[in-house]
């Protein structure tokens, strides 16, 4: 039987949109009209669509320019997008959405249920990092008429309900995409949605600008005339532009802790971890498996011992995110378990099992070396991945750190696999069959699919859990079966949960209506306004 929540979630009922998106302290004001609204990606994505990449800084300007069929308001509730309507049937296998009527892609065309089945069946269960495993129970859409797509499951699968927003399932235009390579089409990087917000144009290294859409569906919406996206690579420089007022508003760790820390005291900024409440991010140290150096899990244990994850989380974090765990965020209450092993910082222990492991030190007192890459995401990882060669040097092991793009660094990690180790962070999301899945399912293992399972990961009761996981309608059951995930993963460690680093936004004041949704900054921004001085 499904659970209270669940069966909520999947409710027929249809909520509806606030009538306006605005903070308390300014909820006498009607939004004001005008105003370009000035943001920095982090780092400048590598395309414009995420329906085949989940990087952060893609999801943060793509959504801008697409619609998901649904929203989600802060307690998790659906709210109409696309989709005007739903009914789940009474076996939770059918699920009807009611589109919208007069919806317009940004070139004209008509948005209908073609576009809604061309976009499931097609892109996000066969290129999303996420999509193979969340729609594995997906057969097919039927689309009876213009404004009707019905998801036909051969097995309840109610997680589907929290992924259709705009950032993580956007729907694409299939008249666009239905002939050529997917991830050759030029819409990638410069796409055409039904979202607020029209590409405008796409400056390399310099800015990426999106205008007004004039003929968004909902009216009155958005109240800005465009979004800019300004390319700030250096740290030290994106903090002084949100100190002048040159940015209004960046995401996911934009300046290093300590201007963080210092932009509390400073008048017209303010920082919130408001609008992550559905990510549960997670940062990782994770290993190639297919290098004969990390095949041992006495090595991989070692490392494990010898990283004081408490230095880094005071030290890096400066207290803005806590040691993990465990290989599930705590924050995905539902279904966290700390049954599981443990490995504290004991450099004596790393010291015995590398010994154990026949990788004793040599003539110099090194045992092996290994490169290091940090994902590009902000200084947090380059600092993170500077404190782990420092800690490894302790017990024998030398460590070098490659710096790159993010273009780079994708292909190394998730295409060419000419990689040994890195750190960065993965959004856990609220359930294992949204989240970890991508991670630690052997079907997730995807050349060319970023954020997939890159170290290579394979063990077969994991994969029977996710797979019974993805049809199992007792809450409790699941539960129990990702407890068993957990302590498996805390053994095999396949990589080393490092913090559970809930995103931070830095935000000018002047900027309204960001946090009144569950996303924050992967929202698509229409309800968006700056107020005037």
């Amino acid at each position: 039987m499904m659970n209270n929540s669940r069966r909520r979630l999947m409710s027929g009922a249809v909520y509806g949109l606030a009538a306006s998106n605005l903070p308390v302290a300014q909820a006498q004001s009607a939004p004001l009209k005008g105003g370009i609204l000035k943001m920095v990606p982090l780092p400048e994505p590598n395309r414009l669509q995420s329906a085949f990449d989940t990087g952060t800084s893609v999801q943060v300007v793509a959504a801008k320019m697409h619609n998901g069929l649904l929203n989600y308001g802060p307690d998790f509730k659906p709210r109409p997008e696309l989709a005007e309507r739903w009914v789940v049937s009474e076996d939770s296998r059918n699920i009807t959405f009611h589109l919208r009527a007069g919806v317009k892609w940004h070139d004209g065309e008509p948005f209908t249920s073609a576009d809604v089945k061309f976009t499931l069946e097609e892109v996000i269960k066969k290129l999303h990092s996420r999509g193979r495993g969340v729609f594995a129970n997906l057969e097919r859409v039927d689309t009876p008429d213009p404004l009707t797509a019905i998801f036909r499951l051969s097995n309840p699968a109610p997680y589907i309900m929290s992924v259709l927003y705009a950032a993580e399932t956007p729907m694409l235009p299939r008249h666009v995409y239905v002939k050529g390579d997917l991830l050759a089409n030029p819409a990638n990087m410069a796409p055409i949605g039904t979202g607020p917000f029209r590409f405008k144009e796409w400056r390399r290294g310099s800015h990426i600008l999106l205008e007004r859409n004039p003929d968004y569906f909902e009216p009155g919406k958005p109240h800005l005339d465009g979004v800019l996206f300004r390319i700030i690579p250096d740290a030290s420089a994106r903090a002084v532009a949100f100190e002048s007022g040159e940015i209004d508003v960046s995401g996911s760790w934009p300046v290093p802790m300590p201007d963080m820390n210092r932009f509390r005291k400073v008048s017209h900024l303010a920082i919130t971890q408001e609008g992550y409440k559905a990510s549960a991010s997670m940062d990782f140290l994770e290993f190639n498996l297919r290098d004969p150096l990390f095949q041992d899990v006495r090595v991989r244990q070692a490392i494990a011992h010898a990283i004081d994850l408490e230095f880094i989380a005071d030290t890096i974090y400066y207290g803005l995110a806590k040691p993990a765990t465990g290989h599930f965020s705590e924050s995905m209450e539902a279904f966290y378990s700390a049954d599981q092993s443990r490995y504290p910082y004991d450099i004596k222990r790393a010291e015995r099992l590398l010994d154990e492991a026949g990788r004793k030190r040599g003539a110099d007192g090194i045992r092996f070396s290994f490169t290091i890459d940090p994902a590009p995401f902000g200084e947090r990882f380059v600092q993170t991945a500077e404190y782990v060669a420092q800690a490894l040097s302790r017990v024998g092991i030398r460590v070098q750190l490659r710096q790159q793009d993010l273009g780079s660094w994708l292909r190394r990690i998730y295409t060419t696999r000419e990689c040994q180790v890195w750190n960065y962070g993965v959004f856990s999301t609220t359930d294992p069959n949204i989240g970890p899945q991508r991670q630690y399912w052997s079907k997730s293992i995807q050349d060319g699919v970023p954020f997939s399972n890159g170290s290579g990961y394979r063990n077969q009761r994991i994969d029977q859990i996710f797979e019974a996981g993805q049809i199992e309608a007792s809450q409790e059951k699941r539960k129990a079966m990702f407890a068993e995930m957990q302590k498996i993963l805390s053994r095999d460690l396949p990589n080393i949960p490092l913090m559970m680093s809930q995103g931070a936004t830095v935000y000018n004041r002047k900027v309204n209506g960001m946090l009144d949704g569950l996303v924050g900054i992967f929202d698509t921004f229409a309800d968006v306004w700056l107020s005037r001085p």
